[in-house]
């Protein structure tokens, strides 16, 4: 088709079509509806279907009455434990102190109703708990469009707010390493307490530091609601500004949603429901048939009301999205009872109708499959021996790193003959805490078994289809002065590039960081460290002869693209598939 209507011509012809859709019309040429969602006012998770698949949503949303506005915005409060965000929401919907608060465990999600103008809007709040153990988990809730808010206490903390290792910033990053155009509001608490708000060159440094994401600063008390009107302002400001909020759905949507919210508030409320279920559901809410009920499924999943779960024999709909925090908590949680699951950062196959014996049996595949699908989980297998009946959960992997110290010694001592390569320092911009377990994620296939901790582990090299080793490294990964991961190996210069490939990978996965420099041994074994400004000024003018070891690192790191590497191994660099 030759369309020669131009831009304006083809966003007004999609304006026209989104009100007057001809129920005979299904297929059409010369125009992509999915770059015009805006003036349609349809879904942004409409953006890669088809014409086809948006004519069928219009004409869906066209049959009784037209299309309605569904306003409801995600608030997202992440901070760390005992900050105030459980209060503040209680506050919120209630107008009065929360007495005789626990420390969230998981996460609690709370919805409440306010009106915007002339119309309303629903906020969700997902209160996520602040400890450690659960903030690898968060992913699954900051992946949305929402509203988030950053709560903390001034007076607890250690650090600077204008210094990179303040943990304030570390819980600003894992909102803007899963939601990349997240806008973020901040907010401290105590001020009922006597704690004095942040000050005016700390505010200043938030919003430069956090540009167009900065949504504004508010210092509040818990104990009333008076307070808490600017929160509430700079929750609906920002929420008005979210892609969706103008969207219109049919009107069988508000219906399916309502019906949803019913079943989710019965009494002993199911986690999920059959497809069949489902279809039944959709069926009476007014959905006219099979591919519209199948397109609402998978538009309520992206909406994130729903969520898809495959498991051993049928599909399963989750109905409430939000308790699978609780599912996820019975393998990775602070709990010490519970993190009897997973052991040693080990979830047992064979145990796992206990780990999850509070939900039906024919669910707990899916659970597993959930926590692979998004990389909390590693199935555990080998070449020789298959399926090995367990998977290693990151989050919940030991502390200390001991036995990483211990399997390392070890390779040393039985293999005196494997001389030192040398040792890398990788220096990051900054380190989120679900960093590290994407590096083991990507390390996994070299990773000598059971010397792995949250933040260490062994590798090793064997000979082509032998048992001999032929070298082995220790991995370690720190943030103290500097955000680092460090590289110490014996034997070959291949398993220092197979490993910076690969944590090279991993950094590229978390669009905030950047290796900023990196320290090798130069210029007869001295360790310079070089800093990234240098290493772009380095040409092939570079004496090899002083620096071989570095030269080999810049290249396996993409940063010596024009400079030749002096290991063979090296001069082709393999993509990681292939390695």
């Amino acid at each position: 088709y030759n369309n020669s209507i131009g831009p304006e011509g083809a966003q007004a012809l999609a304006e026209m079509i989104s009100e007057n859709v001809l129920p005979a019309l299904d297929q059409l040429g010369g125009l992509s509806l999915n770059e015009h969602l805006d003036v349609m006012r349809l879904p942004q998770e409409l953006q890669g279907a088809s014409n086809k698949d948006i004519l069928k949503f219009l004409r869906e949303r066209a049959k009784d009455g037209g299309g309605i506005r569904m306003a409801v915005a995600k608030v997202v409060l992440v901070g760390p434990p005992w900050a105030g965000k459980t209060s503040m929401i209680h506050c919120l919907k209630t107008g009065k102190f929360l007495k005789d608060r626990a420390m969230t465990d998981g996460i609690v999600v709370t919805s409440l109703e306010v009106s915007a103008g002339d119309d309303t809007i629903e906020f969700l709040f997902y209160d996520l708990g602040g400890q450690e153990a659960y903030q690898t988990t968060h992913q699954f809730f900051l992946r949305t469009r929402a509203v988030f808010v950053v709560v903390w206490n001034p007076a607890s903390l250690e650090e600077s707010l204008t210094s990179d290792r303040c943990r304030v910033h570390r819980y600003a990053r894992d909102v803007l390493d899963s939601a990349p155009e997240a806008r973020m509001l901040f907010v401290t608490t105590r001020k009922d307490l006597g704690v004095r708000e942040i000050g005016s060159e700390e505010q200043a440094f938030l919003a430069e530091r956090y540009e167009d994401h900065f949504a504004g600063y508010s210092h509040v008390t818990c104990t009333s609601a008076k307070d808490l009107n600017v929160v509430q302002s700079g929750l609906i400001d920002t929420a008005s500004s979210l892609p969706d909020m103008n969207r219109k759905v049919p009107q069988s949507y508000k219906r399916l949603r309502d019906r949803l919210r019913q079943l989710r508030e019965e009494e002993n409320a199911p986690l999920t429901i059959s497809r069949e279920e489902w279809n039944q559901e959709a069926g009476a809410a007014g959905l006219s048939d099979s591919d519209a009920i199948e397109q609402a499924l998978e538009l309520f999943h992206l909406f994130g009301d729903i969520m898809r779960l495959p498991s051993e024999e049928r599909e399963d709909v989750v109905i409430s999205p939000e308790r699978l925090g609780d599912v996820l908590s019975c393998v990775i949680t602070a709990d010490p009872e519970k993190a009897k699951n997973s052991r040693s950062g080990l979830l047992r196959h064979d145990e796992i109708n206990q780990v999850w014996k509070d939900y039906p049996a024919h669910l707990h595949r899916g659970f597993l499959q959930l926590l692979e699908d998004s990389k909390l989980a590693y199935p555990l297998r080998t070449a020789e021996d298959g399926d090995l009946g367990a998977s290693l959960i990151l989050p919940m992997l030991r502390q200390s790193t001991t036995r990483r110290d211990a399997v390392f010694r070890d390779f040393r001592e039985t293999y005196p003959e494997l001389q030192a390569v040398g040792t890398v320092t990788l220096f990051l911009s900054s380190f989120p805490s679900r960093l590290f377990t994407q590096v083991l994620f990507n390390l996994w296939s070299m990773t000598e078994p059971d010397s792995w901790s949250r933040s260490a582990c062994v590798l090793v090299q064997k000979g082509n289809g032998s048992e001999d080793v032929i070298a082995f490294a220790s991995v370690t990964a720190r943030q103290d002065s500097f955000a680092t991961i460090t590289l110490d190996c014996f034997g070959s210069r291949v398993l220092v590039g197979r490993a910076l490939y690969a944590i090279k990978d991993a950094v590229e996965l978390f669009p905030g960081v950047d290796i900023r420099g990196f320290e090798a041994p130069c210029r007869a074994g001295a360790l310079e460290r070089l800093q990234l400004k240098d290493i772009k000024n380095l040409d092939a003018g570079v004496d090899a002869r002083e620096a071989p070891f570095a030269l080999d690192v810049l290249h396996a790191l993409g940063l010596g693209s024009d400079i030749s590497p002096q290991s063979p191994s090296l001069q082709k660099q393999p993509s990681f598939s292939e390695v």
